[in-house]
């Protein structure tokens, strides 16, 4: 099964990057493991979709140290200072959620590991266009980025059909300021390298 959509971003021309992506059945994590690099003290990618039991490796490629770490209740994790030149750190996600990332040194450094159910995900183009290829039966449609709410619609996918799906999203929501991993707030001035 095909499935065929447009997305629409409320007030922008690029629409690209939106996490579009399916619940309602579960696949097995895929064998590889996936990547968050740290460098110029910022994650890339801001958004990385897995499927639930994958192992995420978190490269610090800036010659100066970061902590990543999450305080999220779907996983939390802490895997200390290291910076380029020592072996990446990694983390398994077990269970479906959104992790919010941070570097407990750095506080501008933000991104988020989205853990899926299963590997039916996309993300848009510029056009707002994506496509995912997911088995026929009863889904749910989802879509989101950061600083919007999430947009999500019921289908029945049929065997051998395309289905075509219009949906929009509205940005409306600031990142809030968050909290180094002992829950104390980050020095005001910036660390020096």
């Amino acid at each position: 099964m095909l499935e065929r959509g447009l997305f629409g971003l409320h007030e922008a021309d690029d629409r690209s990057g939106v996490l579009v992506y399916l619940t309602g059945f579960r696949e097995p994590a895929p064998d590889g493991v996936a990547l968050l690099s740290q460098r110029d003290e910022t994650f890339h990618p801001q958004l990385l979709p897995i499927v639930a039991g994958q192992r995420v490796a978190f490269p610090n490629e800036d010659p100066i140290y970061h902590n990543v770490f999450s305080v999220s209740a779907v996983q939390a994790f802490d895997l200390g200072q290291y910076k380029a030149g020592e072996a990446p750190r990694s983390q398994v996600f077990a269970r479906p959620g959104l992790v919010p990332v941070f570097c407990n040194i750095h506080p501008k450094m933000l991104s988020y590991v989205v853990v899926l159910e299963n590997g039916a995900f996309a993300r848009t183009d510029a056009a707002g266009a994506f496509e995912i290829r997911a088995p026929a039966g009863r889904v749910t449609l989802n879509a989101w980025i950061p600083g919007a709410e999430r947009v999500s619609r019921e289908l029945e996918l049929r065997e051998g059909e395309r289905a075509r799906v219009e949906l929009e999203l509205r940005r409306t929501e600031r990142t809030p300021k968050h909290k180094r991993k002992d829950g104390s707030d980050y020095p005001e001035r910036p660390y020096k390298r």
